[in-house]
């Protein structure tokens, strides 16, 4: 349960980061495109960091070795099925 919710914060710290180009082109002015960005990536730390801290150091482990292409397709795939192993990953 609470690496589920972990990986499920990991997940959803993506979606911030992919907004930031939606803040950039529709606020009106500079200091309102800084602001969102500024919240923005706030808010995908602040997902992301505790999800990583629930979800454990196997998936951190495996987020690093798959890098930043394949690390999503193996968390959804953990979050299906949370007791199977890692693929392809090498032992540390």
């Amino acid at each position: 349960m609470k690496k589920n919710l972990g990986i499920l914060l990991i997940l959803a710290s993506f979606l911030p980061w992919a907004l930031l180009p939606v803040a950039a082109w529709l606020a009106p002015s500079a200091s309102s495109k800084g602001a969102w960005s500024a919240g923005l990536v706030l808010l995908g730390e602040a997902l992301f960091w505790p999800g990583l801290i629930l979800a454990g150091k196997e998936t951190w482990r495996i987020a690093k070795s798959r890098g930043w292409k394949g690390v999503l397709p193996e968390l959804l795939r953990r979050l299906r099925e949370p007791n199977a192993p890692p693929r392809d990953v090498p032992p540390v």
